[in-house]
């Protein structure tokens, strides 16, 4: 409308309260419209102006017609503009049907004329006779927009240009999906599904926004979802970039849709990055409520579902009501500052965090952090739990002690003296809270056994039932070492006063014995669990002591390498616990993972595995399926199905553990986590994903600055990250990781500490011979295996070392070497035995076996050892195009060279060379690179690497030292 015609615009909530007078009449008989507007508008001015506007809208004006009828009327076009365009080629694309039409231009659904593929398009075409030059150059600016915009959820502009007729066109990325409404509503989707899609949809307009682009007509034909649940906006044509007229825009025409656009946009007022923030508002209103909201005014009703039709309506609680209230207030600078802000909102929301939308309250803080942590509300549980078990075991041995004793006054002061220790446990929270802080967990517990330090009045039963509690207490707090400090105490306590046969003084024995087990103590944890055996098998029924006896004892067989017995055990303590409890509680979920646990050990990793699925299927009939416990046998079966060679079911496994951490919000995270994190990075590693294992490696290094035995964690993450550099041709990167690795070694335990070390050392022997260092090479791998030991885990990392003794002996060609001693046998023996023949991780290993084999002059046994392995690894997802694949690859074409089968050189080399230029600083792809193009037998010049053809004496596997090897080796190691 011109200028004149419009209300007074300078205050926004008046342009507001004017627009819903102006919807409010436009719905009332056209003859009533002029009397109702006089009675409820006092100002002549606005009256007149709403007058104007009511009479304009009675009236056909000319763009109330088509352009077409136009163009028809003045004898410029016989039929309208559509018409006949379908078959024409429009740039490199045939026009096939039409899709739709717009005030200013239409789409038509195109194919692309010739080529090797097939591709489909939208083609934007600008209506003839519309060709002032404001139009023209907002169509420049269409394209401009688009062609500047690149994101996965925005519609990819193809080309763009001027037809053969004088027309310009958009080529568009064709979106084969419906308007995220109905999506949602056939879908039957729920709230948090919805929300996650809408959280999409603010990223991609965010990112829009980024690039200074506001697209001023979002609504749910322009956000499309296909079948994959992909989100897709269309239309930026109407969008006006924020740079070619400073910070902010004002409308010249109106182009929106009146039900989605913002109240400014009415009024002629500025457009800013709030208008799609309250359009996006709008969108959001219609997903969770199945309606548009009401029209925009001064005082907006209480948004409720209602009537949706084919939408049906979400119940939406106070904090998402705040959310819509802001993002569609009526004043600019009080909604969300960006859709960026908007989307935070929403995942705070999802996550159970305060959302910014939501007044101030500290009930309301407080009951969202609770939700957040449900994990330490649980373990405060539990903590509350134990102190009135506790209570109610010092009320019942009080009254034993009454019966027997002659003193009845006297033992029930004990009892009340139990029972203020259990309240005074409690004194520092009242105190504390009175304060406005509530006290951790530890300082509860530190504070609780403190008072049982000091309180003299307490019997010995008591004693050793409280210490047995806190040791319970800080063993959950990842605090292992102070649990067992009292266990040991409380174990002192019930042999001095208590019968070998007293439940309480089993129940000592069997705590302490635990904690011996976690230090790696297994003689004295062997006598500990010796000394429970006899009493609770007089017993002759199941009961949880016993059961605890079994879970220690097949954990103790484990680690003393014997792990036949192990399952044996596992297998009583499971039939045990099924005569307790059942087959379907938590109880029956533990017995078949401790069973999957032995069977594990024992190298029967499928059988593991279905035990670990049978743990898993009782868990998730749990109330709580995000119970941390539920993380143990997900992280198993992970383990179990890495061990098994099978990566891709053992990384989604993985995954699923970690997303469980994740949602529990833990602050500190058990040893459980930092153990799947590294199993997760090396799986990654063996599939070939390096760059998924670098990221998981950064998520390792920031648990592990967070955690309790931060030492062992660390020690752990730098060592990995060695071995990653290493494989990724960055052999600088590996040396220092490896110092720090060093670095930690002295804090570590003993045991952790031996299989850092050999760990370390299997490493360097890699790097020793990458420099061309055989000698050096031989001593690290033997040091390596003897250290790590054949049946540690992970049981594949023994086999790898000596796979890397055999090939550092044959480089020196130190046979007479005692450590090289059937070097080969041992390590072709090793990687023969299932399931590690065709194990994953064991490439780079049978591609050591397949070079010294190539070294004794068996080229034939090396292209089979290889051709094996490679298939192997392709059935067990392993990319192809990484470094261990390629390498074997490389090697393959050496082997089949020295056979003379040329052809069968060729292809290996023209598979697996290209995959190696992806890695040009990998010094561990240099030699088969070199060897690939030296190919003895075939034709090839130079001195090939392997056995000459008159069986002269093979040269060594790397005397072309790798020189970018060598130099990165020396620079690493300069101080």
């Amino acid at each position: 409308m011109p200028p004149a015609d419009r209300p007074p615009t300078t205050d926004p909530a008046r342009a507001a309260r004017l627009r819903a007078i102006f919807d409010e009449a436009i719905e009332r008989p056209a003859a009533a419209r002029a009397a109702w507007v006089d009675a409820h508008v006092a100002d002549a001015d606005e009256r007149a102006a709403l007058h104007r506007l009511l009479e304009a809208d009675d009236r056909d004006g000319p763009l109330e017609r088509p352009a077409d009828e136009h163009m028809q009327r003045i004898g410029l076009e016989e039929a309208p503009f559509a018409a006949g365009l379908v078959g024409q080629c429009i740039g490199a694309f045939r026009l096939t049907r039409l899709i739709g039409e717009g005030g200013m231009a239409v789409v038509f659904h195109g194919e692309r004329e010739g080529g090797q593929f097939r591709q489909e398009a939208a083609v934007k075409l600008l209506r003839r006779g519309l060709w002032s030059p404001f139009e023209q150059r907002l169509f420049r600016r269409e394209q401009q927009a688009l062609a500047s915009l690149s994101h996965p959820n925005i519609t990819r502009l193809i080309d763009g240009g001027i037809s053969d007729a004088g027309v310009p066109y958009l080529i568009l990325e064709y979106v084969h999906g419906v308007p995220i409404t109905d999506y949602v509503a056939a879908q039957a989707c729920g709230l948090r599904e919805r929300l996650a899609l809408f959280v999409v949809v603010c990223r991609a307009v965010a990112a829009a926004h980024r690039q200074l682009i506001v697209h001023r007509d979002l609504k749910p034909s322009n956000i499309l979802v296909d079948a994959e649940q992909q989100v897709k906006l269309l239309d930026f044509g109407i969008a006006k970039l924020l740079a070619d007229d400073g910070d902010a825009v004002r409308t010249e025409m109106t182009v929106l849709t009146p039900g989605y656009a913002a109240p400014e946009q009415f009024s002629g007022g500025t457009v800013t990055t709030a208008t799609d923030v309250y359009s996006l508002g709008v969108v959001l209103h219609e997903l969770l409520l199945g309606e548009r909201p009401p029209a925009a005014s001064t005082s907006r009703p209480a948004l409720a579902p209602v009537d949706a039709g084919p939408h049906p309506a979400i119940a939406i609680g106070r904090e998402l009501d705040n959310v819509l209230r802001k993002a569609l207030s009526d004043a600019p600078e009080r909604r969300y500052d960006s859709a960026a802000e908007f989307a935070d909102d929403v995942e705070r929301y999802l996550a159970e965090q305060p959302v910014l939308a939501h007044p101030p309250s500290r009930w309301y803080r407080a009951r969202k952090f609770v939700r957040r942590h449900r994990g330490g509300a649980a373990l405060t549980s539990v903590l509350i739990v134990a102190i009135l078990a506790s209570l109610s075991l010092a009320v019942r041995y009080a009254r034993e002690a009454g019966i027997e004793a002659a003193n009845a006054r006297a033992e029930a002061e004990r009892a009340n003296a139990a029972r203020d220790f259990i309240e005074g446990m409690f004194e520092p929270v009242r105190q504390q809270v009175a304060e406005g802080r509530t006290p951790s967990l530890r300082e509860l517990v530190g504070a609780g056994y403190a008072q049982l330090e000091r309180d003299t009045d307490l019997g010995v039963l008591q004693r050793i039932d409280l210490l047995l509690m806190f040791s319970r207490l800080h063993e959950s707090l990842a605090e292992t070492g102070r649990s067992g400090e009292l266990a040991e105490h409380a174990h002192a306590l019930a042999a001095a006063a208590l019968p070998a046969d007293s439940p309480l003084r089993i129940r000592a024995t069997l705590a302490f014995a635990k904690s011996l087990l976690e230090e790696g103590d297994l003689t004295r944890a062997e006598t500990l669990l010796g000394e429970a055996w006899q009493p609770l098998q007089r017993q002759g029924t199941a009961s949880d002591d016993l059961i605890e006896l079994y879970a220690n004892l097949a954990r103790l067989q484990v680690e003393a390498d014997r792990p036949e017995q192990a399952v044996q055990t596992a297998r009583a303590e499971l039939a045990a616990r099924l005569a307790l409890y059942g087959d379907s509680g938590s109880s029956a979920g533990s017995g078949y993972n401790n069973l999957g646990f032995a069977l594990q050990a024992a190298g029967r990793f499928d059988e593991a595995a279905d035990e670990f699925l049978r743990a898993l299927a009782i868990d998730a009939r749990a109330a709580d399926p995000q119970n941390l416990q539920r993380a143990y046998p997900l992280g198993n079966l992970a383990q179990a199905l890495y061990n098994g060679g099978r990566l891709v079911e053992a990384r989604q496994r993985f995954a699923e553990a970690l997303a469980l951490h994740e949602a529990i919000g833990l602050q500190a995270p058990p040893r459980l986590l930092i153990g799947q994190l590294a199993m997760l990075a090396a799986t990654e590693q063996a599939l070939g994903d390096l760059a998924a294992a670098g990221r998981t490696f950064d998520r390792l290094a920031y648990w592990a600055e967070r955690t309790p035995a931060s030492d062992s964690a660390r020690s752990l993450t730098a060592r990995g990250r060695a071995q990653l550099a290493l494989e990724s041709g960055r052999i600088a990167d590996a040396v220092r990781e490896l110092e720090r690795a060093e670095a930690l070694l002295p804090a570590l335990p003993e045991l952790a500490r031996q299989r850092a070390e050999g760990h370390r050392d299997m490493i360097r022997a890699e790097i020793a011979l990458l420099g061309a260092s055989p000698a050096e090479a031989i001593g690290l791998a033997h040091s390596g295996v003897e250290k790590f030991g054949e049946k540690t885990y992970p049981p594949h990392v023994h086999r790898y070392g000596l796979t890397l003794l055999a090939l550092a002996c044959a480089a020196a060609e130190s046979v007479e070497d005692p450590r090289c001693d059937r070097s080969y046998e041992n390590a072709a023996a090793a990687l023969a035995a299932a399931p590690y023949r065709d194990h994953p991780t064991l490439l780079r290993g049978q591609t050591a076996l397949a070079r010294v084999e190539l070294a004794r002059g068996d080229a034939g046994d090396a292209a089979r050892r290889l051709r094996t392995a490679l298939q192997a690894a392709e059935r067990r997802g392993v990319d192809a195009h990484s470094p261990r694949p390629v390498e074997a690859g490389l090697w393959l074409a050496v082997a089949l060279a020295r056979q003379a089968d040329c052809r069968g050189a060729a292809e290996a080399a023209a598979r697996f060379g290209p995959a190696a230029a992806r890695w040009p600083a990998h010094a561990l792809l240099e030699p088969p690179v070199a060897a690939s193009r030296q190919p003895g037998r075939c034709g090839a010049t130079g001195t090939p690497i392997g056995p000459s053809v008159g069986g002269a004496r093979a040269s060594r596997p790397h005397a072309a030292r790798p020189a970018a090897a060598v130099a990165a080796i020396e620079d690493a190691r300069r101080p």
